[in-house]
């Protein structure tokens, strides 16, 4: 008998995606071929974000480690996507409106090794990335113009990754970017109507659930209800906090703990595919939002005409099914 496939709406916005229950019982179809690893570097001469070669990036902003060997290392984008020159401002002319790319972007090198990828970093090194992440961030959020910090990484040239060597990017807007804004509006309707934060509902649900994957003192990890990739996984807060600069050196310190166990299962268990994550965060003290990780591996997954046309996902992987993958 032929499973039943299923509309699943996101937990907070109107999106949909179908996921495609006949299709799961061939996960395997879906993973990425294990790859040979090429051989390991430590430091490549032609690469601008090994050790040797800072003079081919832009002036740093921050390091840390010490002044011959650093482990983490931050400057702005070379070739940014953003520009200062001018403030942020719209122009309309009819339907069309525009304005300056105002904004700030910069790179932070994860690693002194070329080689080496996140889901390899200690749980201390995860969290000396994330502590990183919040120092930078305070320091954005005070610029005049800045509306907004994102935070995002892409492993992989799939995922945008220009560089093999790994890195981090942040970019500001003179704006909330609306998917983070839709989050915050119904997540705002969810607290007035329930007097409760929904984000802290759905990682007690899901933890719970078929779905649900590791968790420690501080974080829930789960395989998402109605995810955008599959094997997407989204790593929430038990405790609210806003976004990163709330949390403390403990609570970072599980943090990098259960995002390098996540990282690592996606990396054994799944042929080490390419992925995006980011950081959903609101940048001032705001009781009904959460601080929130989504994490999307490309396991050769292709947008086809009904997702470009619908902007509906069809998952071919169960989320259950996902999560059984990624926990074994």
């Amino acid at each position: 008998m032929e499973k039943e496939n299923e509309l699943r709406k996101d937990y907070l916005v109107d999106e949909w995606v179908i996921i495609s229950k006949n299709r799961s019982a061939r996960p395997f179809d879906h993973k990425q071929e294990n790859k040979k690893e090429t051989e390991k570097i430590e430091v490549d001469l032609n690469c601008p974000f090994c050790l040797g070669n800072e003079k081919q990036t832009p002036p740093e902003i921050f390091r840390t480690g010490s002044k011959i060997k650093w482990n983490l290392r931050g400057f702005n984008n070379k070739f940014s996507a953003m520009q200062t020159e001018k403030e942020f401002k719209i122009e309309k002319k009819g339907v069309l409106e525009n304005g300056l790319a105002f904004g700030y972007h910069e790179v932070i090198v994860e690693t002194n090794n070329h080689s080496k990828t996140l889901a390899e970093l200690t749980k201390q090194e995860m969290a000396g990335l994330f502590n990183a992440y919040k120092e930078r961030e305070n320091e954005l959020k005070k610029k005049k113009g800045v509306k907004h910090v994102l935070i995002i990484k892409n492993f992989g040239k799939e995922c945008g990754a220009s560089l093999n060597h790994n890195h981090s990017q942040l970019i500001t807007f003179p704006f909330t970017p609306n998917k983070i804004k839709r989050e915050m509006e119904k997540a705002k309707e969810y607290f007035q109507e329930n007097g409760k934060n929904a984000f802290l509902e759905i990682g007690k649900k899901e933890i719970e659930s078929e779905r649900g994957l590791f968790e420690n003192n501080s974080f829930v990890s789960f395989c998402s209800f109605a995810p955008k990739w599959t094997y997407e996984i989204w790593i929430l807060p038990k405790k609210h906090y806003s976004n990163l600069s709330e949390m403390d050196e403990t609570v970072l310190k599980d943090l990098g703990e259960i995002m390098q166990r996540v990282l690592s299962k996606i990396r054994n268990n799944l042929g080490n595919p390419p992925y995006n994550f980011y950081l959903h965060e609101s940048m001032e003290k705001n009781k009904s939002y959460c601080f929130h990780i989504e994490i999307q591996p490309n396991v050769k997954k292709i947008y086809g005409g009904i997702e470009k046309a619908s902007n509906v996902i069809l998952i071919e992987v169960s989320p259950e099914q996902a999560a059984k993958e990624i926990r074994k």
